[in-house]
C-alpha cells in the first residue's frame, strides 16, 4: 500500500496559505515539515500549530542535523496510543510487559 504523504521544506516563499493550498491540491495522509535552515524554525513552529489547531494531529517532532532544524510529521488520524505509561489499550503491537513491572 503505497502511502500518500508530501513533504514541506520550510523557505522564505511559504507562509499559511501556500501551505493551505498546497495541502488542498494533494490531499495527502501525512504531512512532513522540515526547516530549510535554522532561521526558519519559528516559522515551520508556527505553522505547525495552526495546522495542529485545523485538525492535524502531530504524530512525531523532532530537531534535526545536530539540533538545529525543526522537523514535524503531522498525519490525519490521532495516534494510536497516549504517551500516559499507566495506560493500557488494546492497540495491537503498543503492549509490552515489561514495561509495566515495578
Amino acid at each position: 500500500m503505497k502511502q500518500n504523504y508530501i513533504k514541506i521544506i520550510m523557505s522564505e516563499k511559504h507562509n499559511l496559505e501556500k501551505i493551505k493550498s498546497i495541502i488542498a491540491r494533494k490531499n495527502p495522509e501525512t504531512l512532513i515539515i522540515e526547516s530549510s535552515s535554522w532561521q526558519f524554525n519559528f516559522k515551520a513552529q508556527y505553522l505547525t500549530q495552526k495546522l495542529i489547531s485545523a485538525g492535524w494531529h502531530d504524530a512525531k517532532v523532532k530537531l534535526s542535523y545536530k539540533g538545529n532544524l525543526f522537523k514535524v510529521i503531522l498525519s490525519k488520524k490521532p495516534k494510536l496510543k497516549d504517551d500516559c505509561p499507566g495506560d493500557v489499550q488494546d492497540t495491537e503491537g503498543f503492549y509490552d510487559p515489561k514495561a509495566f513491572r515495578v
